[in-house]
């Protein structure tokens, strides 16, 4: 029974969550095109969203770069060009730190904007808001991690438990995971991951369809202009032109 509930938990349930997400994905880029978008809702409240939009993006992106290093960069490749095991975990613990911390704030903002302010509230559904709470419920569960019991356990429980969980997850890629190397990892860090897989097959069906877009531009993009004050200035004076001909 415990070897079924491991093989469920590390193997069934993580594989059906990427295959709902990608053939997801797949059959939305092909039939419904035109639907994947963030669905902005800046011309509702734009001061909120700015805030928020841009702190969770920042924080996110380095977050998802800080687990593909921890995850998927070996500690021998670390160990060979000199980086030490307890400096890998104070750089993990800070940096990680630092940039949770930013997307957790920026994700609150934009999750008080949607259930406070009334004209964003009511032109939301369903999904907007769970993929927001769920998002900050993952996110809450890895800063208890890189603030609490990263620090509280040390280098060595950390390394562990990421050489562990590296172990199973290219297995997992490579088509023959092992959930064996599941069994030791504490409980904190499996129900982080475990949560997570909630999230994979949801974004098909929600606004975060756009990350598949590679929406890189807009971190810098200039603010979309509905209509200018110059152009405002130009049409008065031609309406004041014809007025006086």
């Amino acid at each position: 029974m415990v070897n079924f509930l491991s093989q469920l938990a590390w193997v069934i349930y993580p594989y059906l969550s990427f295959s709902l997400m990608v053939i997801g994905v797949v059959y939305r880029f092909r039939n419904r095109p035109l639907t994947i978008t963030s669905k902005s809702s800046e011309l509702l409240e734009r001061r909120n969203l700015a805030w928020g939009s841009r702190a969770f993006h920042y924080g996110i992106i380095f977050v998802i770069l800080g687990h593909f290093a921890g995850l998927f960069v070996p500690l021998s490749f670390l160990h060979s060009i000199g980086v030490s095991d307890y400096l890998n975990f104070i750089v993990s613990v800070l940096a990680g730190g630092v940039f949770g911390i930013m997307a957790w704030i920026g994700l609150a903002i934009l999750i008080g904007r949607r259930l406070l302010i009334k004209r964003v509230r009511v032109t939301s559904n369903f999904a907007d808001t769970y993929v927001l709470i769920l998002l900050l419920v993952i996110m809450s569960f890895g800063l208890s991690l890189t603030l609490g019991y990263d620090p509280l356990y040390g280098s060595l429980a950390y390394n562990t438990a990421m050489s562990n969980i590296s172990q199973w997850i290219t297995g997992f890629f490579l088509f023959h995971p092992d959930a064996a190397y599941m069994s030791t990892v504490p409980l904190i860090f499996k129900i982080h991951i475990l949560i997570s897989f909630l999230l994979y097959p949801s974004i098909p069906f929600t606004r975060l369809t756009h990350i598949f877009t590679t929406p890189v531009r807009y971190l810098y993009r200039k603010p979309i202009v509905f209509r200018s004050i110059e152009g405002q200035n130009t049409n008065s004076e031609a309406m004041n032109t014809l007025r006086f001909k």
